[in-house]
């Protein structure tokens, strides 16, 4: 169950957020929370760069007493256990108005499931994960677009991941279609800012088409909901600050002008 909230500060290049996710399966439980902060640099009129930073971890805890057919074996490997692993991470985000491309390592740190001093022999571990992302909207006639996205997943000892997405758009209403190699069939219909305070509401559907998996389910079915803390974005043109005036361009203009003098 996750659950992703981005919040506004004073500076008005910066931002922070917080993620947290739980994940149950069979005896395991995870939970990850991570405190988030980015930075935007604007680069010229049209290209912003958006920088980010990570930290929290992720809590494991292990639940044998759930396995009814389990008995006492003396064996440490079938104790209850739990721990916390920290992690950090990183990530850049480059974006104009139609476009955007995103490098991110949510997690740096490989770090292992079960700790050695538990006398647990074991390989499980977390590997470093590299995403990409970039989307790109294309303008039609009226109020249409066409909306096209990507991501590729990076780990090592496992398949390059590659999802493909590309749909319609019509105002603030948008349905796409993506289709994961060698995994499956995404279906995504949002409404964004329904409300003209910032809030998305969607649904998504996925139907697995390799392996054994697509046999045994039926997919997948997901509620999306967003929402934008902070200004309203009807008034967001209103106040969008002047960028001359804010920091480094500031700076330059200052230089510039005593230069001249």
């Amino acid at each position: 169950m996750p659950s992703q909230e981005g919040f506004p500060t004073g500076e008005k290049r910066a931002a922070f957020g917080l993620m947290v996710t739980n994940d149950n399966t069979f005896v395991e439980r995870q939970t990850r929370f991570f405190g988030t902060f980015s930075y935007r640099l604007p680069l010229d009129d049209d290209w912003d760069l958006h920088l980010g930073l990570s930290a929290g971890g992720n809590y494991l805890a292990w639940d044998l007493n759930a396995l009814e057919n389990l008995q006492e074996v003396g064996d440490g490997s079938f104790e209850n256990s739990s721990h916390f692993n920290p992690n950090v991470g990183i990530g850049a985000y480059l974006k104009k108005e139609k476009f955007y491309f995103s490098l991110s390592v949510p997690q740096l740190l490989a770090t292992k499931r079960y700790k050695d001093d538990q006398g647990i022999s074991t390989s499980a571990q977390d590997r470093v994960h590299l995403y990409a992302l970039s989307g790109l909207r294309v303008p039609l006639k009226g109020d249409w677009s066409w909306v096209n996205s990507a991501l590729f997943r990076y780990v090592s000892d496992a398949p390059v991941s590659t999802i493909i997405n590309t749909g319609m758009a019509y105002k603030k209403m948008e349905a796409t279609i993506g289709y994961q190699i060698n995994a499956g069939i995404t279906g995504t219909f949002m409404i964004q800012e329904f409300d003209n305070k910032g809030m998305a509401l969607g649904y998504s559907y996925q139907m697995p088409t390799a392996g054994q998996l697509s046999s045994l389910t039926g997919g997948n079915h997901e509620i999306l909901l967003r929402i934008r803390l902070g200004k309203d974005p009807a008034k967001k043109e209103e106040e969008k600050p002047d960028e001359s005036t804010i920091g480094t361009r500031y700076l330059e203009d200052k230089l510039s002008s005593v230069a001249e003098r």
